[in-house]
């Protein structure tokens, strides 16, 4: 599953050639284990505000891989994601807040984040 939304996410490198470069250098890095790497390149871009970037660290942080899980963080950059309509992002603050992870439980939010569940632009049927 997550190899299914690093891949996925590799359609969703918004800035220019070099940033996807980057991108896909670190999603491959992911890929195979090597979550420094992985890190070393997610971060930069993230500040830069690569959406794709931005939810894999959520990830990262939120599942411990190759770093102390950390739900504060993850929260962070998923909500930078999310904002940018970015879906897988936008779950997984639903989840979180309805889980209480990082935060405190809060249905309320979770059904906000699960309502706004589509990428920017498209419009809600």
């Amino acid at each position: 599953m997550k190899n299914a939304i690093f891949a996925l996410l590799i359609l969703l490198a918004l800035s220019g050639p070099a940033s996807a470069d980057m991108f896909d250098v670190a999603v491959t890095a992911y890929n195979n284990g090597d979550y420094t790497q992985a890190l070393k390149l997610l971060r930069p871009l993230a500040t830069k505000g690569h959406a794709g970037a931005q939810f894999n660290l959520g990830w990262m942080h939120e599942s411990g891989q190759g770093i102390t899980q950390d739900y504060q963080e993850a929260l962070k950059w998923y909500r930078l994601a999310a904002a940018q309509g970015t879906a897988p992002a936008q779950y997984n603050l639903e989840v979180m807040y309805g889980k209480g992870q990082g935060v405190i439980q809060d249905h309320v939010r979770a059904h906000m984040w699960l309502t706004w569940l589509r990428p920017v632009g498209m419009v809600k049927p």
